[in-house]
């Protein structure tokens, strides 16, 4: 997704896309916890539409996704 000047990387999943959206923004910072949020907020998927948002910083996808390819 596009926010301001950069790509922002962000995880949604759901059982209902009707369902009410739960924005998880995760504290950091570190490393990406996409991979780590999918797997614990897979049961919240039945009630909401859970949304992870990755932090921008050095270890983050959207920080490699403003590194020119090089």
């Amino acid at each position: 997704m596009r926010l301001g000047w950069s790509d922002q990387w962000i995880l949604e999943r759901s059982e209902d896309v009707r369902n009410p959206v739960l924005l998880y923004l995760h504290g950091g910072p570190g490393t990406s916890q996409l991979t780590s949020n999918r797997r614990n907020t897979r049961h919240l998927e039945k009630y909401f539409t859970v949304v992870n948002w990755d932090q921008r910083g050095p270890a983050s996808r959207t920080a490699r996704s403003a590194i020119p390819a090089g």
